[in-house]
């Protein structure tokens, strides 16, 4: 048995993998360091891999320093090839999203979306090539920085949507929209864009507020909510040796 864990901004997401196969996963809200260590402890895992986007503590490192784990980073070796300006500043999670990519298209053009704490995009090309992508704020960024600065909008709640009217007639229609509206629009010229100049492309969404998304939109596109634990499975069975 391999363990993936995704330590993100908000939630740590974990996979339990045989071979290539996802055969359980869990969400934990934060950081919960003593739970991660026993799934780690567990007898019946052979190997783990760590991808964190958040520092981890010196008493956690020290945990895991005897353990058969992997600790992601930029230096770890990759089964893919990426073709990015500073590859030393490119986020862990969206080595992991991309690694998930090429192992679910391996000859495609493939632009995929992870609905996060950030909206992010990744490229692959069909040479396996990651070239990199976009980062936007996600959808409750969006709501909690229009509540934080400015003195009289309120704090929408998280929620899932029903399809936002285009003219809001209230305060807290209006943000929704706005919000709501405006991520449409930013993924649709995405797509709309990258369609013009490779053919074929394949949409990948991913993360907490895909499926919503997914929901909104007339167009074929493919959903994969694990796609960043398969990754790190990936990349831990590509450092086996």
């Amino acid at each position: 048995m391999r363990l993936a864990i995704d330590i993100g901004n908000t939630n740590t997401k974990v996979g339990w993998f045989q071979g290539k196969e996802l055969s359980d996963n869990r969400v934990f809200e934060a950081f919960p360091e003593d739970e991660l260590l026993q799934l780690i402890n567990d007898k019946k895992c052979e190997r783990a891999i760590i991808s964190s986007v958040k520092k981890l503590s010196p008493e956690f490192l020290k945990a895991i320093a005897q353990k058969q784990v992997l600790l992601f980073s930029a230096q770890t070796a990759l089964p893919i090839e990426i073709d990015y300006a500073t590859p030393q500043t490119l986020g862990v999670d969206r080595i992991a999203a991309a690694v998930g990519v090429k192992a679910l298209f391996p000859a495609e053009n493939v632009l995929c979306f992870d609905f996060g704490s950030c909206i992010t995009t990744e490229f692959v090309d069909a040479a396996g090539v990651y070239k990199g992508g976009s980062i936007a704020p996600g959808m409750q960024l969006r709501f909690k920085s229009m509540h934080t600065f400015t003195d009289k909008l309120p704090l929408i709640a998280p929620q899932q949507f029903l399809t936002p009217a285009i003219t809001g007639n209230s305060t807290e229609s209006c943000m929704i929209s706005g919000v709501v509206n405006g991520i449409l629009f930013e993924i649709q010229g995405m797509i709309s864009t990258y369609q013009l100049k490779y053919a074929n492309l394949k949409v990948l969404f991913t993360g907490g507020d895909a499926s919503y998304f997914e929901s909104l939109l007339n167009m074929k596109i493919f959903a994969d909510p694990h796609l960043v634990l398969k990754g790190l499975n990936e990349i831990l069975e590509y450092n086996a040796d």
